[in-house]
């Protein structure tokens, strides 16, 4: 666990599955509580958030269905949103490409979206959102 005891949703799943198991039985409401957990924890984008573009700041991470990246910061610049390159306290949205992102599907996102949900978990609003999103 050398290198996840810092990863805040490995700290989540490990919480929830400790306090499961801290009386040696595993009941279906604690099965149910730990699947959520392990369910909240693979979705990483929010499906369906609505999105506000004019003086917003977007960062893409991934590779993207409706053209290139610099088609997609077009998109969103015409639609008067910014580009950041990372992810910063100034990000509000976080845009993951959906062309090969099966791999978020087991957990395998990048930096970008590890850095997002890192600053989500320190209380800042930053929205994590699938290419569809933006359009």
């Amino acid at each position: 666990c050398g290198n996840l005891s810092n990863d805040s949703s490995f700290q989540k799943v490990a919480a929830i599955v400790g306090s499961a198991l801290a009386d040696g039985v595993l009941t279906e409401e604690e099965k149910a509580s730990i699947l959520a957990v392990i369910d909240s924890v693979l979705d990483v984008t929010e499906d369906g958030a609505e999105v506000v573009f004019d003086g917003r700041s977007f960062c893409l991470s991934g590779n993207f269905t409706h053209g290139s990246k610099a088609e997609v910061e077009q998109h969103i610049t015409s639609r008067g949103g910014s580009i950041l390159k990372s992810v910063t306290r100034k990000c509000d949205y976080v845009v993951v490409g959906e062309l090969g992102s099966d791999a978020f599907s087991f957990g395998n996102f990048g930096a970008k979206v590890a850095k997002a949900r890192e600053l989500q978990d320190s209380g800042l609003p930053i929205t994590v959102i699938p290419e569809s999103g933006l359009y």
